[in-house]
């Protein structure tokens, strides 16, 4: 699945790939595609395309190409550190064809597939962020359980307790708000409530981390333990498929109408007046 380009993120309606129909009824596609998952390892990829200039979405479709068709190519994968047991790279598109039964979603609902698709991949990547986040807590767990201090372990010290009692609180509301956001998926929330599991889970993994490795003191800073790794990995996941950022406007957004609904308070007079 492929939407971003490597000038075109977030804002997906200004995204340069076209796609024309021919004489025939097959389809041309020329472009570029970035952040691709499975870069020259898929066998089909499912990319998102204009098929005019006007401005807008209304005009994107979903287009399956087989890895083997001519003119599609790959550049070198992305050196994500953390991220290198997925491929990801860029995709090239030269005067690509395929035939009409490729057009996967026809013009006009391209774009609806491609975010529910994203939606699906938030909720997979909160899902995801409560593993590392459990990782970190028993790699904390196991370490402060025997580390011995004052006489008596790290783990019976009142203080790392807290410290790691908070992760584990936090794991459990992460757990709860991805399960909630994933049965919630396909409905008019779906959206919403990914992107609330979106904007909260990787932020608390990333804290858990941060915690885990404070609880550890210096040890936990030792890549043998690998909390260095789950951190990397943990800031990533807070950027791709859609940047904390944009889950905040997606919330602010359902926040609007939900606040259209309600009743209007009375706001005293000079409130807001120059």
């Amino acid at each position: 699945f492929s939407l971003t380009e490597p000038q075109s993120g977030s804002d997906a309606a200004t995204m340069y790939t076209r796609a024309r129909i021919n004489g025939d009824g097959t389809w041309t596609i020329s472009g570029a595609k970035a952040w691709v998952s499975l870069a020259g390892e898929a066998d089909i990829y499912l990319i998102v395309v204009k098929t005019s200039d006007a401005p807008g979405h209304k005009d994107m479709a979903m287009i399956a190409i087989p890895k083997d068709t001519k003119g599609l190519s790959f550049g070198p994968l992305y050196d994500t550190g953390s991220y290198n047991f997925l491929p990801l790279g860029e995709m090239y598109l030269g005067n690509v064809t395929v035939p009409e039964e490729n057009v996967i979603l026809p013009v006009g609902k391209g774009l609806q597939g491609a975010l529910m698709a994203i939606d699906i991949a938030r909720v997979s990547i909160a899902s995801g962020c409560c593993g590392l986040m459990e990782a970190a807590l028993d790699t904390a767990l196991a370490y402060t359980a025997n580390r011995k201090m004052f006489g008596r372990t790290a783990l019976d010290l009142d203080g790392i307790q807290w410290m790691l009692g908070e992760v584990a609180t936090d794991l459990e509301a992460s757990r709860l708000l991805y399960r909630a956001a994933a049965t919630a998926l396909g409905t008019p929330e779906g959206a919403v409530m990914a992107a609330h599991a979106k904007r909260f889970v990787p932020d608390a993994a990333i804290k858990a981390v941060n915690t885990c490795t404070q609880a550890m003191g210096g040890m936990g800073l030792l890549k043998s333990y690998g909390l260095d790794r789950l951190s990397m990995l943990a800031h990533m996941l807070r950027i791709v498929d859609g940047t904390t950022e944009v889950s905040r406007v997606v919330i602010g957004r359902a926040l609007k109408k939900r606040a259209a609904d309600l009743p209007a308070l009375p706001v005293p007079k000079g409130y807001g007046e120059a």
